[in-house]
This record gives C-alpha cells, sequence and structure tokens, in this order.
C-alpha cells in the first residue's frame, strides 16, 4: 500500500506543480498589471499546497491540510477567471482545473475515499 501512496502523492505533486507552471503562462500574456497582486497570491496559494503535498508522505494529518489549501488554490483561480478579459485564456484556467481536481480526487484516494 506504501508504494500505491507514494505514487498517487507523485502524481499530486504534479499536477499542482503543472497548476503552477499554467498559472505561469496566464501571468506572461496577462494585459492588465493590476491584476498582479491576484496573480502572486494564487502562485502563493499553489506553491502552500505543493509545500504541505511534499510533506504528505510522512504526515497523514495533513490530508484535510491539503484539501482546504487545494480550495484556497481553486478559489483564487476562480476570481482570476471570472474576472480574465479575453476569452483566449480560458484552455488554460480549464487545464488549472482539470489538474487541480486531479491532485484534490488523489488526496480523497489517500484517505481511502475513491470511486
Amino acid at each position: 500500500m506504501e508504494d500505491n501512496n507514494s505514487i498517487i502523492i507523485g502524481n499530486i505533486i504534479i499536477n499542482l506543480e503543472e497548476c503552477s507552471e499554467v498559472l505561469g503562462k496566464i501571468y506572461s500574456t496577462c494585459c492588465m498589471p493590476s491584476r498582479s497582486a491576484k496573480m502572486d497570491d494564487a502562485f502563493h496559494a499553489v506553491q502552500v499546497s505543493i509545500k504541505c503535498a511534499n510533506n504528505i508522505q510522512n504526515d497523514a494529518s495533513l490530508h484535510d491540510k491539503l484539501i482546504e489549501d487545494i480550495s484556497v488554490f481553486g478559489g483564487k483561480i476562480g476570481k482570476l477567471f471570472a474576472t480574465c478579459c479575453t476569452d483566449i485564456r480560458e484552455p488554460l484556467y480549464k487545464e488549472i482545473y482539470e489538474k487541480l481536481q486531479n491532485a484534490h480526487r488523489g488526496v480523497w484516494k489517500l484517505k481511502g475515499h475513491d470511486h
């Protein structure tokens, strides 16, 4: 079971890191400097999630914290997506949500809840 958990955790981390990379693409193409602080907040939130995921292998009590961290990041992305001035970046936001959902489901698998 430990090996399976390691694989799940690895996938969670990969998905969260990819969220950060995609957010970087959004950041680099944004035409509104006033949104920089909101994007910085989102970058911080995903880094908090990645840090928690990296520590989850040794501390199962972090499962609920990671679920909450993912939720916080998702909320920040939702605000950015809803207020984006162009639909050109829509696929990028959708990609973040897909990867975020993969990470979230992975945490629930670690908790023993899987469909």
